[in-house]
């Protein structure tokens, strides 16, 4: 299965539950889009893992309390490719480049109203 599978099995657990890590996940795919790009990786591979991530803190997904672990036993009994399964637990020889783009997604971005960093705050 590939990224249009995965994306839809990470919406379909994570937007309405935790939409936050809806969010992340979109980011993260995004930054590893540009990794695999940048790094001659498997742009498919990557982006796969990096959607499939944060599932494992859906509730559907969620056994053992390790949200790494329970994503990856997840989607490894649905029929995922070793290699996403790999990554998804932590491991393989791009699991830094994952690790890169899932840390480069926790930073939320800065919505169109909050103040420039430094702004005096206003009192209303």
């Amino acid at each position: 299965m590939g990224f249009d599978a995965a994306r839809a099995l990470a919406e379909t657990l994570l937007a309405h539950q935790r939409p936050e890590l809806w969010e992340r996940a979109q980011r993260a795919a995004i930054a590893a889009r540009a990794a695999a790009e940048d790094g001659g990786h498997d742009r498919d591979l990557l982006m796969t893992a990096a959607v499939l991530h944060p599932i494992g803190h859906s509730p559907v997904a969620r056994r053992t309390g390790d949200p790494q672990r329970d994503a990856a036993r997840f989607i490894e009994v649905r029929g995922y490719d070793p290699r996403v399964v790999e990554l998804v637990a932590g491991r393989g020889p791009l699991a830094g480049a994952l690790l890169a783009c899932t840390d480069a997604a926790t930073v939320t971005p800065p919505r169109a109203d909050d103040p420039p960093a430094g702004a005096a705050p206003t009192v209303s």
